[in-house]
């Protein structure tokens, strides 16, 4: 029999199969309005013991900005603001002092990769300052804080700064802490100063973002009264071992957590490998405040980590959250079973899972396992260090094989692909006494995408297909380029293929419908669902991208190979030493055909290169197409206002990270009348600009090293991601700073000197300051 929702809402047991609403499309102009993004729910002072409950305002009162912070509507002009001044501790009493929150100084440690440590460390040396160092007017406000400043953890400087900042903001932010492998913050407490009372805050901004659109496995893991306490969270590293233990949220006492949930991402190696997942991970256990967002959770999830103990065998906690449904009861489940004597091997494990077994045994889809408490953790003796790494062993085997049994069963469940979905079931299931829902959400521009990408592969012309202004213009001047720099070549035959590609461009007189998309996805769509569509080109450009980066990457060993031994044999041959004729020729053979070789495996790489090129669909190859279209046919763009909303658009999207391309195509060009237009919506101070730029060899980490020095968002991976030349704009005190970001050089694809003279030429001649990035190699 199925029991009724925990809820005070429920009255009936909810219907057994999977109710689907008739209209599963997601709303995200709704979704996203101010009252539907964060719901806030009164917390009555009974709910924490006094301590806990004062020291949860203080935090709120010393660490989060005014109201008018917080309304504003533009992106906190924080994230593009560098910070040179060093950090210590009178500099973080001052930032509160001054403006009530550590905002600015949190998101330059998260921009610069520190994950809040530096902060943390900072603020341990507070002891050291003495309360004359400051101002009479200031004294009370820092004796104040410093009674409170030991317990300040990670996840209160994260909330506070959430507290502190506009959704808008908020949304931007969650990527940030996501990088730095943080907790996300979804459910916690804050004060609420205008109405001076405790919130429990639902914050679905901070995972509007990150969340859009996902190929993870969504797991939700929670526990009984009984198992508060007994290191839930701890546990996650040995379940999933490349999470560090750094990366959870344990510090601090766990009566202030008791309810809230955070949301753990799995590692990037883990993503690479499609084995990723996102864990919604409950601090203490469901309550009143927290039931209906897991519930929410539950019924998207493709696993469920339930925790327990032997007391809740007489409980109906297993009960209540198997018993919401037929879909939750068939939902792959593991029952973790906390025991005090986990360390004695004997039968008393098996005595403890075989009583839930057995009350338990039509539950199918269950895994039974059991793991120390967190008390046995902090047992001293003299053989504790051996006692904890045998224990630890035993958790990782016990794990993975209870993991990979379950494996198939969560890979054959159906995948809940947003956070939106998660927040369409929550915000129904509020307003519904019993409501099964469907996990078959979908976007609208989903449709609209799968119309325009379905029908391309990595056989088809995609490049010529959906930017053929681009393609054109590149085709053209790769033809001017072989009739000015290779005499030998047939001229009648290049002449006359470029005469009939500027043929082909002459007749393109209307917009195509992938351009057209793409303007509207500027001028008129949200943010969201500009980040969806970049998510759904991601995975389109997988289906194709590993198979072609493994052969590039096995002919680019063998070229390396063959290049060695093209330079020893030159070397050899340019010798001083005396060698023999027949040596000599020997090595001049050697030399040739090492050459032929070379040439060949250039040639291959090439040719994959370009198919590469061919699959590289990406927001900014479409934005570079809407400019080479400009640039041939302006009338095009007539309409009210269009090319200032695209280009004020552009500049925003610079400000959240998706940097111009100013340097682009084959051969490279500079010039646009769109970045034009672009460059006069960039914030600007009075003062000239300074233009920093990054030169170095190809996967030297360029990108990397200005994403994590100035907070961008160009950007990388493997290999060559960088084509061209991308800016971005940063603020520093009254300076403006222009940041260039260029192609890597040395890259067996541009295999010549020119490119690379070109390169750094363009770097040297329009900068301030150059830096120049190595592999440690000269």
């Amino acid at each position: 029999m199925l029991l009724a929702r925990m809820g005070s809402k429920a009255t009936r047991p909810i219907p057994e199969g999977n109710i689907s609403s008739a209209n599963n499309e997601i709303d995200l102009q709704y979704l996203l309005e101010d009252a539907n993004c964060i719901r806030s729910v009164p917390v009555d002072a009974k709910h924490f013991n006094d301590d806990d409950y004062e020291l949860l305002k203080k935090w709120s009162l010393h660490l989060c900005s005014p109201e008018s912070a917080r309304t504003s509507t533009e992106l906190d002009p924080t994230f593009n603001t560098l910070i040179d001044e060093p950090m210590d501790a009178r500099t973080l009493v001052n930032e509160l002092v001054q403006n009530h929150t550590l905002k600015v100084y949190v998101i330059d440690s998260l921009k610069r990769y520190h994950s809040l440590m530096d902060i943390i460390h900072t603020l341990a040396t507070f002891d050291e300052l003495q309360d004359t160092e400051f101002p009479q007017q200031h004294r009370k406000t820092i004796e104040s804080f410093h009674a409170i400043i030991n317990k300040i953890t990670k996840s209160v400087l994260l909330t506070t700064t959430i507290d502190s900042m506009s959704y808008e903001s908020q949304r931007y932010f969650g990527n940030f802490i996501k990088k730095n492998d943080l907790p996300v913050p979804f459910a916690y407490y804050m004060w609420n100063k205008k109405n001076n009372i405790l919130e429990y805050k639902i914050n679905f901004n901070l995972l509007a973002e990150i969340m859009c659109l996902t190929n993870d496995h969504y797991i939700l893991q929670v526990g009984s009264e009984s198992a508060i306490g007994m290191g839930k969270t701890s546990l996650l590293h040995y379940i999933f071992p490349d999470k560090r233990v750094e990366a959870l949220n344990t510090d601090g006492k766990s009566t202030r957590r008791h309810g809230c949930i955070d949301v753990i991402f799995s590692s990037q190696a883990t993503n690479q490998k499609n084995e990723s997942y996102i864990i919604f991970d409950t601090h203490g256990t469901i309550n009143g405040l927290n039931e209906h967002i897991i519930r929410s959770i539950q019924a998207n999830c493709a696993l469920q980590i339930l925790y327990v103990t032997a007391k809740d065998l007489e409980s109906n906690f297993l009960n209540s959250m198997m018993n919401y449904s037929r879909q939750i009861q068939e939902k792959p489940t593991i029952i973790v079973i906390f025991d005090s004597d986990y360390d004695d091997t004997g039968n008393q494990k098996e005595k403890i899972t075989g009583g839930f077994q057995s009350k338990y045994h039509d539950w199918k889809c269950v895994k039974w396992i059991t793991a120390p408490c967190a008390q046995i953790w902090y047992q001293m003796d003299y053989d504790k260090k051996n006692n904890d790494m045998k224990r630890s062993q035993r958790l990782l085997r016990s794990f993975k094989a209870i993991t990979e049994s379950m494996d198939k069963e969560m890979q054959q469940s159906a995948i809940c692909t947003s956070i939106f979905s998660i927040q369409c079931v929550y915000l129904t299931v509020q307003n519904l006494e019993n409501f099964n829902p469907s996990i078959n959400h979908y976007f609208e521009i989903q449709n609209r995408l799968k119309e325009l990408f379905d029908n391309l592969n990595d056989n088809t012309d995609n490049l010529q297909i959906a930017t053929p202004v681009s393609y054109l213009n590149s085709a053209i001047k790769q033809c001017e380029r072989e009739l000015s720099d290779n005499w030998d070549a047939p001229q009648m035959e290049i002449q006359a293929k470029r005469d009939n590609l500027i043929h082909a461009r002459s007749q393109i007189t209307t917009i195509n419908k992938y351009t057209a998309f793409f303007i509207n996805l500027l001028t008129r769509c949200l943010y969201i669902e500009l980040l969806i569509t970049e998510k759904y080109l991601e995975k389109w450009r997988s289906q194709f991208e590993a198979k072609l980066h493994d052969q590039i990457a096995q002919v680019k060993s063998e070229a390396s190979k063959f290049n060695s031994k093209i330079k020893r044999l030159e070397g050899h041959l340019s010798g001083k030493e005396n060698l023999s004729k027949e040596y000599a020729t020997k090595l001049q053979q050697d030399l040739v055909a090492a050459k032929t070789e070379f040439r060949k495996q250039s040639i291959f790489i090439n040719e994959i290169d370009k198919k590469l090129m061919n699959i590289d669909l990406t927001i900014g190859l479409f934005c570079d197409e809407i400019m080479a279209l400009y640039e041939l046919s302006p009338h095009l763009f007539d309409g009210k206002n269009c090319i200032q909303d695209i280009a004020k658009n552009l500049a925003n999207l610079m400000l959240k990270g998706l940097a111009i391309h100013i340097l682009r195509g084959r051969p490279l060009h500079c010039y646009s009348k769109l970045v034009e237009e672009s460059i006069k919506f960039i914030p600007i101070t009075q003062k000239p600009p300074l233009v920093l730029t990054v030169i170095g060899e190809q996967s030297s980490a360029k990108s990397s090293l200005m994403n994590t020095t100035f907070g961008c968002n160009f950007r990388v991976s493997a290999g060559r991601c960088t084509i061209g030349m991308y800016m971005s704009v940063v603020q520093w005190r009254l300076e403006t700073i222009v940041i260039l970001d260029t192609e890597g050089l040395l890259s067996l694809e541009e295999a010549d000197s020119i490119f690379d003279n070109q390169m750094v030429t363009m770097a040297m001649l329009s900068s301030h300051l150059v830096l120049i990035n190595h592999k440690g190699e000269f």
